[in-house]
């Protein structure tokens, strides 16, 4: 997990760095003079390295999420970006977004922290989806391998947007975003992976009625898009007319509008094979090069690793060694959450667990008898994972999952058939016993 967090929030720095100088030049003018290097001043008369308010904000988001998720804690460290230049490349803050700086004046105020963000139409500006990515590591750190499978992610998703942008459409944006980056840590191929995670994404708020119009009205271009035809007798029928992937530069906007911006990031990743050709092509579309570019860096750093980004680049990083800590101290949190519970108390559940199969397998004697049969391992790098394990002869075997109760591990089965829709048994596993809570057919 180490060389992920470095490889998503250093490649988000670099690519916030590439972009700076030429935030808000046009298409065409960089057509004549594309970034091929770290450049310096420019827009903001900069030094060569510098990073904004997309890397400040993520760097103050990853420094909070290192010590568990509190959404005030989030805003006093945003406050004090915006106020004492606190996560900033030279001690100076030179941007800040202002649906980002209105929330942050309501939090001052005494405003409680998920009601600060504004809701209206003009508050769909990029402020809140250039520094999620962080919580995609905190995330991984509770869930294991599936995040985006708990609906409660969303809801922490949505919370950590609305702290600034409490939009609908700009928590989509968020919540699409982190279901790609879910995808980037897990081996897909690249296309398959940015795939499954907007398709995850949009299934999701297909299901939660709240979104649905939202995310259809202006998400439609990431799915595919379908077509009414007519064929010779007259007959209507649709097809598939226009994917994502058919998308050409012309199709894409760069702009800080919240649905531009995620389109271009995602269209970059999805259009070439290095981090290095990413987050060039993010920049030279222009407009708000920085945050495209960011954006853009950060997935494609988890996918092609930290060692992807070029060293001559990193090297000109402002306070890289302080951005190096703070990928450290949340490292070190997420190592925490793998010892969840104490080895004592799973061993206990284990030994339970065992005993709940061998009690239930006590007919197989070939099973019983087989020295080197492997029974389940419970530890905490299962935690809210569903697992299986086969009986051979059983008709099936056992579902499990490790959850916690009052802040201690439980353990819930099912015996296969149950599953399946016959007689069976769940159990719930906990170092103070094995209990039944549910017998029969379903």
């Amino acid at each position: 997990m180490k060389d992920k967090i470095l490889g998503g929030i250093v490649g988000l720095a670099v690519g916030d760095a590439l972009g700076v100088p030429v935030e808000f030049r046009d298409r065409r003018s960089l057509k004549d003079d594309p970034v091929t290097d770290m450049r310096g001043y420019g827009t903001y008369k900069q030094p060569p390295g510098t990073w904004s308010d997309d890397t400040s904000m993520t760097l103050c988001l990853l420094d909070s999420l290192a010590n568990g998720l509190d959404y005030a804690d989030i805003m006093k460290k945003f406050l004090s970006w915006y106020r004492d230049d606190a996560y900033t490349a030279h001690d100076k803050r030179f941007d800040i977004g202002g649906a980002t700086r209105r929330a942050l004046e309501r939090f001052e105020q005494g405003i409680e922290p998920l009601q600060c963000g504004g809701a209206s139409e003009s508050d769909n500006g990029n402020g809140s989806l250039m520094r999620i990515l962080p919580l995609a590591f905190y995330l991984r750190s509770l869930y294991r391998d599936e995040y985006t499978e708990h609906d409660e992610s969303f809801d922490i998703i949505h919370n950590v947007s609305s702290l600034t942008h409490a939009h609908k459409r700009s928590m989509i944006a968020c919540g699409i975003y982190l279901a790609v980056a879910e995808r980037m840590f897990d081996g897909y191929h690249l296309r398959d992976g940015i795939s499954s995670g907007i398709t995850r994404a949009l299934a999701h708020y297909e299901e939660d009625k709240i979104f649905t119009d939202e995310s259809k009205g202006h998400y439609y271009r990431l799915g595919c898009q379908w077509k009414k035809f007519t064929d010779e007798s007259g007959e209507e029928y649709c097809r598939v007319w226009k994917r994502f992937t058919d998308l050409r530069e012309r199709d894409i906007k760069s702009s800080g509008y919240v649905v531009d911006t995620l389109e271009a990031a995602l269209w970059c990743l999805l259009k070439t094979k290095s981090y290095k050709d990413c987050v060039l092509k993010a920049v030279n579309l222009g407009g708000d090069t920085d945050t495209v570019a960011a954006l853009a860096g950060g997935l494609a750093g988890i996918y092609y690793g930290y060692d992807a980004i070029p060293k001559e680049w990193t090297e000109k990083i402002a306070r890289f060694d302080y951005i190096e800590d703070l990928c450290d101290k949340l490292s070190t949190r997420v190592s925490a959450g793998d010892s969840k519970f104490s080895s004592d108390d799973l061993k206990i559940i284990q030994e339970r667990f065992h005993e709940l199969i061998l009690k239930r397998a006590k007919p197989l004697k070939h099973f019983l008898a087989d020295k080197n049969k492997r029974l389940p391992v419970i530890s905490n790098e299962i935690f809210r994972r569903e697992l299986w394990y086969t009986v051979p002869g059983m008709y099936g075997g056992f579902a499990y999952k490790l959850t916690e109760k009052e802040g201690k591990p439980l353990l819930t089965t099912d015996s296969w058939c149950r599953i399946c829709g016959g007689s069976g048994q769940t159990h719930e596993i906990t170092v103070d016993g094995c209990v039944l809570t549910e017998e029969g057919f379903v």
